[in-house]
């Protein structure tokens, strides 16, 4: 069976309620508006799958009647997946990214 297309609401309800894999951190939506990957179009992404977070590193910017908010991710860790759509509405709360604790940076073995 073909399953029904659910609406933006539905699968962003979906997101934030589905379960995790234990370990993994997510990072969540401080606030609801468009979910922007990069900081402007044609720029990279602030971090892509297998970048190494810290708490103060900037991992999006959520627009809300044009005024930007830079999110943080608030954890430590590598980033295995990206579970907001860029450009895309997200909601309060909605799981942005979630982040392996685990995951140490290349640069904590030499210290």
């Amino acid at each position: 069976a073909v399953p029904l297309a659910e609406s933006p609401r539905e699968a962003s309800a979906r997101m934030m309620s589905d379960p995790i894999k234990p370990g993994l951190l997510s990072v969540k939506a401080p606030l609801m508006g468009i979910f922007y990957r990069s900081p402007k179009p044609g720029a990279p992404p602030f971090v892509s799958i297998g970048t190494y977070v810290t708490e103060d590193t900037n991992v999006c910017v959520i627009e809300v009647m044009k005024l930007f908010t830079g999110v943080r991710a608030g954890v430590r860790g590598r980033v295995v997946e990206i579970c907001a759509e860029n450009t895309r509405l997200v909601e309060y709360q909605q799981r942005l990214f979630l982040v392996d604790p685990s995951e140490k940076s290349e640069d904590s073995s030499h210290s």
